[in-house]
């Protein structure tokens, strides 16, 4: 059996599935440092005693105890920084990229990576809602995006909403440990640079690329004094494919039981969704719903097109024929953009 064939069998056995790109790592950058105009990318080199602080903290510490940061400045004005972390679970490997502002809150949360076993489970995730309960964290804060959409999501996307958890509560750990870091870096900076004026060699050097035609302009930046540095140029090079990263609907106001034959109350709602998690006012494609679980083969009537008002679409008169039980609804848009579907919660039709 050649080498090919035995991974292919052990991931067989372990149910891991390839790898799939959720949403590509420029676009993330580009979503999560908005507006910026130049990146800097910066390791930090962990000594042994906070490698092991973090480990306790969050049970992971980064490969090779380096932390990689990227940080995004519109001219001399900090937008952010990110980090991407991964995190390993029995269906293979996630991605998480953790945007933060420049005071230290989360800002916004991207699964980038997962492998097509754990797509449908992320997908689901998002559309409930999962990343907008992340906003706002701080490093201490413990994420409980699984708890918040344990109502609204099947057990796997509950179950990988755990594993994105892991991810956030790793890179809110590795901000604190990453800012412990700089604070400290500066003070011994401004020592090296005391020593520079009595003609000591200069230290630090920085490097800058440039990506042509659909690319951004990157700054790649070591920020690290010559022989703290045990990797190559450290560097992130950002390109850019051109295509935004699809917004996501979500059913905000799940549909409720009801009686066969009248109005669905309250109105159910569907919210359409950026790449951060957040309401999207500009999308203004129509969303429509059909039935997507038809148990009894019931039929949907009403308005089922809507063109959404400030990113919500609202459906306030529709109503199913026939009685049955585990009915769902699916929300989908045709038309350019586009964003990707989302299926609402089950619920009943009773006949009286």
């Amino acid at each position: 059996m050649n080498l090919l064939m035995r991974v292919a069998a052990i991931a067989m056995m372990l149910h891991i599935t390839p790898a799939v790109v959720l949403v590509k790592r420029p676009d993330a950058v580009e979503a999560l440092l908005p507006g910026a105009d130049a990146y800097t990318a910066r390791d930090v080199h962990l000594s042994d005693v906070d490698a092991h602080r973090l480990h306790v903290a969050v049970d992971w510490s980064p490969e090779d105890g380096v932390l990689t940061f990227y940080k995004g400045k519109a001219g001399s004005v900090l937008v952010g920084a990110l980090e991407f972390v991964r995190v390993d679970t029995p269906h293979g490997p996630i991605e998480v990229a953790v945007g933060f502002t420049p005071q230290g809150t989360v800002r916004g949360v991207i699964v980038t990576r997962a492998t097509v076993e754990m797509k449908p489970w992320v997908l689901e995730a998002v559309a409930a809602g999962l990343t907008n309960h992340y906003q706002g964290l701080k490093p201490g804060d413990s994420p409980g995006g699984a708890a918040a959409i344990a109502s609204q999501a099947g057990n796997l996307a509950e179950y990988i909403a755990g594993e994105v958890d892991k991810g956030v509560a790793r890179a809110l750990a590795a901000y604190g440990a990453f800012y412990n870091h700089v604070r400290a870096w500066r003070r011994r900076r401004v020592l090296q640079r005391r020593r520079n004026s009595f003609g000591w060699r200069r230290v630090y050097m920085s490097m800058r690329l440039k990506h042509f035609g659909l690319g951004m302009a990157v700054l790649l930046t070591t920020g690290c004094p010559q022989g703290e540095r045990v990797l190559g140029n450290g560097g992130f090079g950002i390109g850019s494919s051109g295509t935004p990263a699809k917004d996501a609907l979500s059913f905000t106001v799940q549909p409720s039981n009801a009686i066969a034959t009248q109005i669905i109350t309250p109105a159910i709602q569907v919210t359409v969704l950026d790449s951060l998690g957040n309401t999207d006012p500009n999308f203004t494609a129509a969303v429509t719903i059909a039935i997507r679980t038809n148990p009894v083969g019931g039929n949907l009537s009403g308005t089922t097109s809507v063109t959404p008002v400030n990113g919500i679409a609202s459906f306030g008169d529709l109503s199913i024929d026939k009685a049955g039980a585990g009915y769902t609804l699916r929300a989908s848009v045709s038309a350019s953009p586009g964003a990707t579907a989302a299926t609402s919660s089950s619920f009943t039709i009773t006949s009286q």
